[in-house]
């Protein structure tokens, strides 16, 4: 079982200080490799991180107050009883301290004449006549081609992916990913060490990650990064045993890390947005599940949610692959395909069921117990 939704959660600030290396976990064997791909960091790096950083320097005794009792695969389903510190999700933050997300499958976006990305009608179940459609579901996801939809990244401010999980077409809040960070591919030679000379023709790139740096103004002085919701055992207030700089990313890159925000349980995180959706929902049709981080895909498995069965529609973004490190083993994982964030699920409303009780308790949760604690498959909840 997941920690209970009882349980304190800090907001954790994450500042890179430097590059960051985010790849693909192909290994960068020089001159046998072609270019190495850049792609967001998984739930176990976030996790990782802060949880290395909580748990002290290396040798001292492990906080199980804090974060539970010591696991040697994170990713294996929480046994009954025994909870332990979970990553609840994780977005980009700007410098102006605006979160934002991965923006939906569902919703398709365009560019405008000046260049900036404008949104389309958000995606939703359209009946259709089971005689014409191979699907599984008398549901489809239709909509009319656009001749100059944007096919790129895209990110949402909070208001925007707000007003498209409550069915909307949002306004404004889109950003490309230029105005996130910039993909920066290094090449590197290989050297030999015992002779201290280049190896000819071993040449090799790794992807890295620039950020824009932050305010000169040293009122604002905050730098582009990203926000985690970190839900521990007993309140982090002040965080125990932690420094403010921590490492994230391959090559552990430093960061700088800070605990602005407390909260009561997961429920509570975002809770504008919760509320605003739970006010829309006696006036709409059905609910859908959006991944606000990647979910191990588990073959059939992976679309059959306890107590909700299969989705009516399923809009799902290419598949990512990933893998990390067993610290334990000391050996690369195997690698898992993933159900990639901003992929969303269709449902109609159970009969008999309060609306507003299942908005809650499926916020922020995950999908499936496999890689919850770490921080797969969570959710945030909208309507249709």
């Amino acid at each position: 079982m997941s920690a209970k939704a009882t349980h304190p959660v800090t907001s954790v600030r994450i500042e890179p200080l430097e590059p960051l290396l985010f790849g693909d976990n192909r290994p960068a064997r020089p001159g046998l490799d072609p270019l190495q791909l850049d792609q967001d960091p998984v739930p176990l790096t976030v996790h990782g991180a802060i949880g290395r950083l909580l748990a002290g320097k290396p040798g001292s005794s492990w906080p199980d107050s804090l974060l539970g009792p010591w696991r040697e695969d994170i990713l294996a389903p929480v046994e009954k009883g025994a909870p332990i510190a979970e990553l609840l999700g994780w977005c980009h933050e700007d410098k102006e301290e605006r979160l934002l997300f991965p923006s939906p499958a569902s919703l398709r976006c365009r560019l405008s004449w000046r260049g900036k990305v404008r949104a389309l009608e958000p995606l939703t179940p359209v009946a259709v006549n089971e005689a014409i459609t191979s699907a599984d579901s008398p549901y489809l996801a239709l909509a009319e081609p656009e001749e100059n939809e944007y096919k790129g990244p895209v990110w949402l401010s909070e208001e925007a992916l707000t007003e498209t999980l409550m069915g909307r077409t949002p306004e404004y809040g889109l950003f490309p990913e230029e105005e996130l960070f910039r993909r920066e591919p290094r090449p590197g030679i290989a050297i030999d060490n015992d002779l201290g000379t280049v190896l000819e023709g071993y040449f090799f790139t790794r992807p890295y990650r620039r950020f824009p740096p932050g305010e000169l103004d040293p009122s604002r002085r905050y730098k582009p990064g990203f926000r985690a919701w970190f839900q521990t055992l007993e309140p982090l207030v002040p965080p125990r045993n932690a420094t403010t700089i921590g490492f994230l990313g391959g090559d552990r890159r430093r960061s700088r890390f800070s605990f602005p925000e407390t909260f009561t349980g997961r429920t509570d995180v975002l809770a504008a947005m919760r509320t605003r959706i739970e006010r829309a929902a006696p006036d709409s049709r059905g609910f859908c599940l959006y991944l606000l981080t990647p979910a191990i895909a588990l073959g059939k498995e992976s679309f059959e949610f306890p107590n909700l069965g299969r989705p009516l529609v399923s809009v799902v973004s290419k598949p990512r692959y990933s893998s990390g490190w067993d610290v334990e083993g000391c050996s690369p994982r195997s690698l898992m395909a993933l159900i990639p964030e901003g992929s969303i699920f269709f449902f109609e409303w159970p009969r008999n069921e309060d609306r507003i009780e299942l908005l809650r308790g499926r916020w922020l949760a995950p999908l499936q117990e496999v890689g919850a604690a770490a921080g797969f498959g969570r959710t945030l909840v909208g309507v249709w």
